[in-house]
């Protein structure tokens, strides 16, 4: 098969999707997960080439001698990162990136103390900046538990539904991938199923197939989680 634009790939660091000796994944933790499908998205890649140079600059100023933006374990924190579900960025274009447990770190196992004496007294009150998309729940510790934290379960139920689905089946994350590769690499759909059908014979033999896939593929990669 011809590749269609393995520059693009290439850029990113990332293989073409049709061989699937190009993604050794034996040794791949669930966090080393999150970052292959976070990095193939494009407003984290985005993201990262809008600061990383500016902020490496103003860190450099300031005496930084880490490593560079064109380096492993240079990060980057930039204002979109919670919704990204991360606590700050690497370069997109390494797969190998230390310190992915802590990037992936759920933003709420983080707690505050409140100190103010009485609610109007607000020069008092204990503030906390609260990620996109999350909740804050306030425990009085002089009170039960178990009683707060089902009155609180039963206000999420009844005003955001049920929690999400768990992540979608791990033996598929790696024909994800080749498929997210490829479809960026530019194949036809009959040319991505030819390998889909080929990893998994499961799947029918129909150019829809690989069009779902893609799509399902393209789910995980924008809504992955660790937890």
């Amino acid at each position: 098969m011809e590749k269609k634009s393995p520059a693009r790939n290439a850029e990113w660091g990332i293989p073409d999707g049709l061989d699937p000796a190009d993604y050794d994944t034996v040794t791949w933790d669930v966090y080393r997960w999150a970052w292959e499908f976070a990095r193939r998205r494009t407003d984290i890649r985005k993201a990262y080439d809008r600061h990383a140079d500016e902020i490496y600059n103003r860190m450099r100023a300031e005496g930084y001698l880490g490593p560079t933006p064109k380096e492993p374990a240079f990060i980057i924190k930039v204002p979109d990162q919670n919704s990204f579900g991360m606590v700050g960025i690497p370069n997109p274009r390494i797969g190998n990136q230390p310190f992915l447990e802590a990037i992936f770190e759920p933003a709420d196992n983080y707690y505050w103390v409140g100190i103010g004496e009485d609610i109007i007294d607000t020069a008092n009150w204990q503030r906390c900046f609260i990620p996109k998309g999350c909740i804050a729940f306030v425990v009085d510790p002089s009170r039960p538990y178990k009683k707060q934290l089902d009155d609180f379960l039963a206000t999420l139920l009844k005003d955001f539904g049920p929690s999400p689905k768990t992540r979608q089946n791990r033996r598929l994350w790696k024909l994800y991938l080749m498929a997210l590769d490829a479809d960026e690499a530019g194949y036809a759909y009959s040319e991505i199923l030819t390998c889909i059908v080929r990893q998994n014979p499961m799947y029918r033999v129909d150019w829809t197939v690989a069009r779902d896939v893609i799509d399902q593929a393209r789910q995980l990669r924008d809504h992955f989680q660790v937890w």
